[in-house]
């Protein structure tokens, strides 16, 4: 099993700040995708956790994939400033579901899972102390369980948004590109 975390909102929201203000600032220092939507609604997430799927070699579309989002966005504004002003609709309503899980010692992340047989995307309740629940800022992680990495699994984590990280991701592909194209000539 795989475990995938993205959490660059979660940990903000957990020191008080507004869901609202947790959007617009991680939109204003280019960390959420153009549309915020796509972050919110879970579908870039998703689109991940297929791309990690298919290398697994499993046989999996985008449909099959067992998707809950963080805010339904069908009838929100279209204009992105507009979307993140509206959140202020729901800032109480997500402080309240920080403030259960922080009662019982755990934090909000959202977690990709792959299994043998079916991917789930949602927000789940872990707790604070372990790996995923102490993740912060832009950091994701990758958590490997098989049967040898089962009760002290494989873990690979890192930052995974942002001008940096992406930039080094174009040039990672660039390289792959002209590598390939070396080696076909």
């Amino acid at each position: 099993m795989f475990v995938w975390n993205i959490g660059f909102y979660n940990d903000i929201l957990e020191d008080g700040i507004p869901l609202s203000q947790a959007v617009n600032d991680a939109y204003e220092a280019g960390y959420t995708e153009p549309d915020p939507r796509e972050d919110l609604a879970g579908n870039d997430v998703a689109r991940k956790a297929l791309i990690l799927s298919r290398a697994l070699k499993r046989k999996i579309n985008f449909e099959d994939i067992e998707l809950e989002p963080l805010f339904f966005c069908q009838s929100s504004p279209k204009n992105p400033k507009d979307f993140i002003r509206s959140l202020q609709d729901y800032d109480k309503e997500y402080a309240l579901k920080v403030g259960e899980a922080f009662k019982d010692g755990c934090v909000l992340r959202y977690v990709a899972r792959l299994y043998d047989d079916k991917v789930r995307v949602g927000i789940e309740s872990l707790p604070k102390n372990s790996s995923l629940g102490s993740l912060r800022g832009t950091d994701n992680q990758l958590t490997i369980r098989t049967n040898r990495y089962d009760l002290n699994p494989l873990i690979v984590a890192g930052p995974g948004a942002g001008p940096a990280v992406t930039a080094a991701g174009v040039l990672n592909d660039i390289v792959a590109i002209a590598m390939a194209e070396k080696m076909l000539k």
